[in-house]
């Protein structure tokens, strides 16, 4: 079998094209994720839908981190036994060491881990977009309770911040 010149990785690899969090869209997240505090009924009707497009963007990104990382390790895989050809055909030492080596400094598998990193990352920042935008929601749903509490006269926030301070001096 004669030795390849280059490393080969599989042509087959694809990944899907997930929308990325970038200054744009960090933007519109801070844009989203703000509590309109006279209008919370507004606050509350828009929830789903940012709701949902945090959620499917954060999905997607997250298939294409999956899909990265699964590639990545196929590649390996592939330049694995190439790696040791490769090596016993000019005579080096194959150790363990240096085929894992000799993988990780090739050019199309480095390209290729850059990506997954990429992915990594924007998986990661749209799972904290969609985590923040979950948290609105408590809060929104916490908003407003207070504030049905509040026009039926059972409490208030002075009524709390005054029972707090007591509780405090008791300890």
């Amino acid at each position: 079998m004669k030795a390849p010149t280059e490393f080969e990785v599989d042509e087959g690899i694809k990944y899907l094209n997930s929308p990325i969090f970038d200054d744009e869209a960090r933007e519109l997240h801070t844009e989203d994720i703000r509590i309109d505090m006279y209008n919370l009924n507004n606050c509350l009707i828009k929830q789903a839908d940012i709701m949902m497009t945090y959620s499917s963007n954060y999905e997607l990104a997250s298939q294409e981190e999956f899909a990265l990382k699964e590639a990545l390790e196929r590649a390996y895989a592939v330049l694995d036994p190439q790696a040791r050809i490769m090596l016993q055909s000019s005579g080096q030492k194959t150790t363990e060491a240096t085929v894992d080596a000799t993988i990780i400094a090739n050019d199309e598998y480095v390209a290729l881990q850059t990506k997954y990193l990429a992915a990594k990352k924007n998986a990661g920042q749209w799972k904290a977009a969609r985590d923040s935008v979950i948290h609105r929601k408590d809060m929104l749903v916490q908003l407003a309770a207070n504030y049905r509490a509040e026009n039926m006269g059972e409490i208030t926030l002075k009524d709390n911040i005054k029972n707090a301070r007591e509780v405090l001096k008791k300890q």
